[in-house]
């Protein structure tokens, strides 16, 4: 975890609290984390973070998905059943027909 840390502040990711980062990269895949959100706050040629991003920031980012994902999740799933059942009652009408 430590190491982890240590790479990407080398690559100007600013860290303001190292323990709050610690506990949540033990909550939070450090690869999922770092791989899906860096790429905002990255310079592509280089793999530098621009400006010091901060590691907040990634951490919001990532927060903000999660909360997105897990509210669409529900509604999507009752739309996926809904079309479902439709497609039971309609399809053996169609092809009746």
């Amino acid at each position: 975890m430590d190491e982890q840390l240590i790479i990407v502040h080398n690559r100007n990711l600013k860290i303001i609290d190292y323990k709050r980062a610690k506990r949540f990269l033990l909550t939070n895949n450090y690869y999922n984390i770092i791989n899906d959100y860096s790429k905002f706050f990255m310079d592509n040629e280089t793999n530098i973070y621009k400006n010091n991003a901060p590691f907040d920031e990634i951490t919001q980012l990532h927060i903000y998905d999660t909360a997105i994902t897990h509210a669409l999740i529900k509604p999507l799933d009752h739309a996926e059943d809904h079309i479902k059942y439709i497609m039971l009652i309609v399809l053996p009408i169609i092809i009746l027909i």
